[in-house]
């Protein structure tokens, strides 16, 4: 990734209006970065408080925008117009992205690593968990997220939450964890109550039946600051972040209900806009450039099939960004060298029930106590991603045999390496025949031993999901694949015995329940269906 010296409305002096100078994302974020390890490693000598802003665990750019314009508006702008409930730990407090991701890991989102890069951000100035957690990273910490008291408020450490709505399961210990921000657009878990800034835009079917949908977190955050904004301006390489990661989860500006740009969207949009790339046709043919430089060979070599760049001021917010959005999206579905597990981690959160949340008898069976569930979600259809490797063509029922059974051993894997009870894949697709938007499901539960009643316990959380009257998704089976050319039918899921346990060679028996889905609520992303499933399992798990 390149360094960048661009700053507020392309100036190069980094001063935006009516404000003073701002320094550049790539000097913030290498700053940063070096007083998080120098704190965490006990040798800060300021006595400053650290707080850490991250996103979710599946490091999507939403999390990451989020992350990094937080932090770095928080430690830039006035607060006087944020809504506190209670002071942050100190005026004087340091405000740090972390990334929750390993940074072998950007690989697997190509279309951060290009955004990223367009913005002058160098990888090696960002910080990523895993910089933290593995002893054999460049700062050898090798701290442990649960147990680890460098992350304390003893020591003067503090955590932000953005684009989750609370801590996940790597920082679950019986070391304590002081959240002391969460900006978020998914459900109200309920959890962090005392933060002193808690900010949620909830979803449509939100429990208390006032949703306030956004389509993105980045949207929330820049509403909080939009006056400061206004009065101070913001840097072009900060903007052209924060509008790319709006792109991607609105769909370039698709507004609801048939999309899911919401009108802080596009207010927030419109308040970049003048300080980011899109103010101008040269500025925004070179964040093409950069785009392209960095994104996969398979989308750089297609630049002549995107749409012609124009900025004029006649033409909405959409027609300007649309062409930007476009490298965005194919950077996003350039994911066909992934491997199975590659696509089961690239987009992976996790959540889980505790004693807390289900009878104590239960949680007591699962490893940690806790049930632990895995929700990926991938932008490949089962249609597609089943038939990817030899000998696992469309031919014939043999060969679809085939392939399902490697993906259920993928899938085996996959739970095994997760330590996971349930695993969720939800898909998200063109259909290869109408062209219109498709979404899967799939859902697996590995019982644990001496597991009082498995098949009750998944036909329980399979009725919740199926019933509309307590799930939003608009279930149905059977699943219909791929046409097959020798039968001219679409394919069926294979693998499975009429009891819904999966027998394919290298999955012991009775191991893994599961039941593949078609969802035809196609506007129900993973902020609906986990919190769906969360309550389906955690009803079950009470009447076992």
């Amino acid at each position: 990734m390149h360094s960048s010296s661009d700053s507020v409305n392309g100036s190069g002096s980094g001063s935006g209006e009516g404000g003073g100078s701002l320094p550049s994302l790539s000097s913030f974020l290498a700053d940063s970065k070096a007083a998080a390890l120098k704190h965490l490693q006990g040798e800060d000598e300021d006595g400053r408080p650290l707080v850490m802003i991250m996103g979710n665990g599946a490091g999507d750019l939403d999390s990451l925008s989020s992350a990094i314009s937080l932090a770095y508006l928080l430690t830039n702008y006035p607060h006087s117009s944020l809504p506190f409930a209670s002071p942050l730990p100190s005026s004087e407090a340091r405000f740090v992205p972390l990334i929750q991701t390993a940074r072998t890991d950007t690989r697997l989102r190509p279309e951060n690593v290009a955004i990223a890069a367009a913005a002058g951000i160098r990888d090696e100035d960002v910080l990523y968990l895993s910089d933290l957690t593995d002893p054999a990273s460049k700062s050898g910490l090798g701290l442990d997220p649960k147990e680890a008291d460098a992350f304390s408020s003893s020591k003067n450490t503090y955590l932000g939450l953005v684009d989750h709505p609370q801590l996940e399961l790597p920082w679950h210990g019986s070391s304590p964890r002081n959240v002391c921000i969460l900006v978020d657009h998914h459900a109200d878990a309920g959890k962090h109550r005392d933060a002193s800034l808690r900010v949620f835009r909830e979803p449509e079917g939100a429990a208390d039946g006032r949703g306030n949908p956004t389509g993105s977190a980045q949207s929330v955050i820049i509403e909080l600051f939009k006056k400061e904004i206004k009065a101070k301006g913001m840097l072009r390489e900060l903007s052209d972040l924060a509008m790319a990661s709006i792109l991607i989860d609105t769909d370039n500006l698709r507004r609801m209900p048939s999309g899911r740009a919401s009108q802080t969207d596009m207010n927030t949009m419109e308040l970049l806009l003048p300080f980011s790339s899109f103010a101008a046709t040269s500025s925004v043919t070179g964040l093409r450039q950069a785009l392209l430089q960095h994104a996969p060979e398979e989308v750089a070599s297609s630049a002549s099939d995107f749409s012609s760049l124009s900025v004029s001021g006649s033409q909405d917010t959409a027609s300007k960004t649309k062409g930007i959005w476009e490298i965005l999206a194919a950077s996003k579905n350039a994911v066909s060298h992934l491997t199975t597990l590659e696509l089961l981690k690239r987009d992976y959160k996790t959540s889980s029930l505790s004693s807390s949340d289900i009878p104590e008898s239960i949680a007591s069976l699962f490893p940690s106590q806790e049930l632990k569930a895995g929700f990926s979600s991938v932008n490949l259809g089962l249609p597609a991603w089943l038939h990817r490797g030899e000998d696992m063509g469309r031919e014939s029922e043999k060969e679809s045999r085939r392939a399902w059974d490697e993906w259920w051993k993928s899938l085996h894997q996959w739970m095994e390496s997760q330590k996971l009870s349930v695993a969720v894949v939800g898909t998200s697709f063109s259909d290869e025949e109408t062209q219109k938007h498709r979404r899967e499901l799939i859902l697996a539960f590995s019982p644990p031993p001496n597991f009082p009643d498995a098949a009750r316990f998944f036909s329980s959380v399979t009725h919740y999901l199926e019933s509309p009257s307590t799930s939003p998704l608009d279930l149905s089976t059977p699943w219909k694949g791929a046409r097959l050319h020798s039968t001219g039918k679409k394919e069926r899921v294979s693998g499975l015995r009429s009891g819904l346990t999966v027998a394919v060679e290298g999955v012991p028996q009775e191991r893994i329940w599961a039941q593949v889905w078609r969802q035809q609520a196609v506007k129900a992303n993973r902020k609906v269906y986990l919190p769906t499933i969360m309550s389906a399992l955690q009803k079950a798990a009470k009447a076992v």
